[in-house]
């Protein structure tokens, strides 16, 4: 005769059972692997003076950006230690009314694609070179110094860096070289233009965040077109020719290490979070935890962030091909011990297709640059050109103010493409 449970045994077992379950929603995954391959190791060195110099660079004539930068990281070292303790990140921004004002007007113009480089040249006797020489000044010095890190901790929504004051910086730059070439001086333009390529490409060699390594590109290939112009318009007989991108200033590795970073960041700062939807209402962090896990949750994304890195390896032919066609995006767990971070991880993350070209774009315009340079307009018109994303010769595309080479997705920027002006 078998054993019955009795009425306090079936309780018993139905707690235990239940006591299980409960636990069984609180446990998180290890992370995979791939995951902690991909996490960002922070950086050792807290004084990097060219972290500070940028973040104080829109600091007021009479302060120096050297300290306001280094200000500006203390408040945002606090607001740091707040939110990894669930609080609202908030740090003290430099006032808008105190910050160095950027230039504007004619010769300060952004249409790359059509009418301003060649306004920058036609219009260059209008230029009062006094007007921005603090922001020149300040773009020389901090291109001069090395090693920059980012030293704020990786977030979805990234510090505040005033890139436009290195954007306007680098435009002042190139509007005083148009100036020294076009007082009979092309020789020292082209001289001085070259040091800041060379300047250029090492800070877009280790840049660790996504914007900057895009801003750098496109400082550096503007600065290729004018030294491209100077030297056709004035005939200099210098010899030039631009050593091809290095492995490490086309590796994409650091920022999306960055990106994912900053996402398990966040998914951190839910876990166990009590406002996890809003700030008004609060959930105990125990029933927080039951449906959010932030391992789960990060291992679900990573595989997207892996695939970005070996995306941003490939060849330009295999990125032609990958991106004609859809790829797996992220990993969905569907599980109830996840149900939030399942939500998450369905959302279709960015696109960084359009980042990851400007580095074969810009492969392109040195090798433009090297074939062109000493050719005239109408040899230019007639020429052949090996296309690295089809594998095949073919002839420029010829516009107003422009040649270009085709490729798999729009260059609004008119990276892949030499000046005709």
């Amino acid at each position: 005769m078998r054993n019955k449970l009795t009425p306090t045994s079936r309780v018993i077992l139905f707690l235990g059972c239940l006591f299980l379950a409960f636990l069984f929603l609180l446990l998180d995954d290890e992370l995979t692997a791939e995951t902690k391959q991909l996490l960002e190791e922070p950086p050792t060195d807290k004084n990097n003076s060219s972290y500070f110099y940028l973040m104080g660079i829109m600091a007021s004539e009479n302060e120096s950006p050297l300290e306001v930068g280094k200000n500006i990281y203390a408040s945002i070292v606090a607001s740091e230690e707040a939110y990894e303790n669930k609080k609202a990140f908030t740090y003290i921004e430099y006032p808008e009314n105190k910050r160095l004002p950027l230039p504007s007007g004619e010769l300060f113009c952004s249409d790359w694609n059509n009418t301003c480089l060649a306004t920058m040249f036609s219009k260059i006797n209008s230029l009062n070179e006094t007007e921005n020489a603090t922001l020149l000044k300040r773009y020389l010095e901090f291109m001069e110094i090395p090693d920059f890190r980012n030293l704020s901790k990786p977030r979805p929504e990234e510090i505040y860096i005033p890139y436009q004051y290195i954007v306007k910086g680098s435009h002042a730059f190139l509007l005083k070289n148009i100036k020294i070439a076009a007082d009979g001086n092309p020789k020292k333009a082209t001289s001085d233009l070259l040091k800041n390529i060379t300047q250029t490409r090492k800070k877009m060699e280790t840049a660790d965040n996504l914007l900057f390594k895009v801003i750098y590109a496109s400082i550096l290939s503007h600065t290729i077109d004018t030294v491209y112009v100077i030297n056709k318009k004035f005939k200099t007989s210098k010899k030039i020719k631009l050593d091809s991108l290095t492995a490490d200033e086309m590796d994409f590795s650091a920022v999306f290490k960055r990106e994912f970073t900053a996402y398990y960041n966040y998914f951190k700062y839910l876990d166990k979070n009590p406002h996890i939807f809003n700030e008004k209402d609060y959930y105990p962090p125990v029933i927080v935890r039951m449906v959010f896990k932030p391992n789960m949750t990060a291992n679900g994304v990573s595989i997207y962030y892996s695939n970005l890195i070996k995306l941003s390896r490939s060849e330009p032919i295999d990125f032609t091909v990958e991106t004609s066609r859809s790829r797996e995006k992220q990993k969905h767990s569907n599980s109830i011990r996840n149900f939030v971070g399942d939500r998450l991880v369905a959302v279709a993350p960015p696109n960084f297709d359009k980042f990851i070209a400007r580095k074969y774009d810009l492969s392109i315009k040195i090798d433009l640059f090297n074939k062109t340079i000493h050719l005239s307009d109408d040899e230019i018109k007639k020429l052949e050109i090996h296309n690295p994303y089809y594998k095949r010769n073919e002839k420029l595309i010829i516009e107003r103010y422009r040649a270009c080479v085709s490729g798999p997705l729009e260059d609004i920027n008119s990276i892949r493409c030499i000046p005709l002006i």
